[in-house]
């Protein structure tokens, strides 16, 4: 297979017909990717796009009526966020099996590059003057604009190797848009030592864990639970905002760790009571809402990852439970935000009648 870093790709290219006027790419409606007509054109597109935000990349593809791989990716990766049972993976993966895989419970996108992921589609798919590309982790594919059958053969779902081998065989171009000298992601020649890992625990919007300190078999049972949970408070009226009061909608989010203790009766029935309760947060992470700007109609955020320094709390007072929620993010306001899970947790909680070594744990992922 030839493979060749993607300068002198560009290079070649760009020697072709610098001459031309550039123009917005247009769209081809029955299979929804970009055309583009001249490498002036293309190249133009590559650099103003890579320099977009988020925010930005949306309007520019309304503008051209256009969906992206980097729009599935994004729907994708927010309803990950929002599963909270493991009998909704399956689905998901199906519906997603196209553009993403699972890989020790993350997920991994089938092309690595950011910039190419906002103008192919979602098959990965562009076309420059008249020939048609796929691009399939750092490998772009290229035949005739008649050959389209030919890229549809190549699944992004096969390894590596065998994708160039079936490309290979139908006569089908490619070349490398990465400096490294080797196909990222190749099965075939770095087989898996380990084919079936165990399972890695994944973080939901709500988790709970706990620890049985079993003393006596019954009356000096000792149980201690804690959970974690993400999730959206709304407020609505009269607020302030930037030094400013508005009345409008407002939405922030919140993540709570909450730890409490129960006991068994002289019936040996379980119940709630106070006792002495601590825990402690060693890691944390999770994204959350950051607002890029505000107007009159509200405030415009993108999704960024927040990450917690270690903190603890207690030991308590006694008493039934204890928690602390916190705020995670910015205020937005007439905004559609939503909670997203966990995406890194460590934390730990006992009560006094646990032990000194009475902990419950969540570790995910």
């Amino acid at each position: 297979m030839k493979k060749f870093n993607v300068y002198l790709f560009l290079i070649l290219f760009a020697c072709n017909e610098d001459t031309y006027e550039v123009n917005s790419p247009q769209l081809a409606d029955a299979e929804n990717y970009l055309v583009f007509s001249t490498s002036k054109e293309f190249f133009n597109t590559i650099e103003k796009i890579g320099r977009m935000t988020e925010v930005e990349l949306d309007v520019w593809e309304e503008s051209n009526k256009f969906i992206s791989y980097r729009t599935h990716l994004n729907n994708a990766q927010k309803e990950w966020a929002l599963i909270s049972d493991q009998s909704q993976i399956p689905l998901f993966e199906d519906k997603y099996k196209d553009i993403l895989k699972l890989v020790n419970g993350s997920l991994e996108p089938y092309i690595s590059n950011n910039v190419f992921r906002s103008f192919v589609n979602r098959n990965g798919i562009y076309k420059t003057d008249q020939y048609l590309n796929k691009v399939i982790n750092n490998i772009i594919y290229t035949v005739e604009h008649g050959e389209i059958k030919k890229l549809e053969s190549l699944s992004s779902r096969l390894p590596g190797c065998q994708i160039a081998r079936l490309a290979a065989a139908s006569g089908i171009s490619s070349l490398q848009y990465t400096q490294e000298n080797q196909i990222i992601d190749d099965e075939c020649s770095n087989p898996d030592p380990n084919p079936n890992p165990p399972p890695v625990p994944r973080c939901y919007l709500n988790m709970e864990a706990s620890y049985f300190a079993n003393s006596s078999g019954c009356s000096d049972d000792r149980e201690v639970y804690i959970s974690a949970s993400s999730y959206i408070t709304p407020y609505s009226g009269l607020r302030e905002f930037d030094g400013t009061f508005k009345v409008a909608y407002y939405k922030q989010a919140y993540i709570n760790i909450k730890v409490w203790g129960k006991k068994r009766n002289w019936l040996c029935n379980w119940a709630t009571y106070a006792t002495s309760l601590e825990y402690t947060v060693w890691e944390l992470e999770i994204n959350a809402h950051r607002v890029l700007s505000s107007d009159a109609n509200g405030t415009i955020s993108e999704i960024r990852p927040f990450i917690f320094n270690p903190y603890q709390l207690g030991p308590s007072v006694d008493r039934e439970w204890m928690d602390y929620p916190v705020k995670v993010g910015d205020l937005t306001i007439n905004e559609t935000i939503q909670p997203y899970a966990f995406t890194k947790l460590k934390v730990e909680g006992k009560t006094r009648g646990t032990g000194s070594n009475g902990y419950a744990r969540m570790i995910c992922p």
